[in-house]
């Protein structure tokens, strides 16, 4: 099904992420992230914004570029 194309490519992404900022860096993103969106609705701005944090690195728009691709 198209959902579990999604699926996959959305977790191969977010591998490739992990792989290019290192793992430890990545986990510090995504803990800065649901402490940040903890019993909220998260987005991808602010996924972004916590990667933007960890990493030093601009972010804006490259999830939402990733997704549409």
């Amino acid at each position: 099904a198209a959902s579990d194309v999604y699926k996959r490519q959305g977790a191969a992404n977010l591998m490739g992420i992990e792989q290019a900022v290192g793992q430890e860096t990545f986990i510090r993103a995504l803990q800065t992230y649901i402490a940040e969106n903890a019993g909220g609705i998260g987005s991808l701005e602010a996924l972004e914004s916590a990667l933007e944090r960890e990493t030093g690195s601009d972010w804006s728009g490259y999830l939402a570029d990733m997704l549409a691709s």
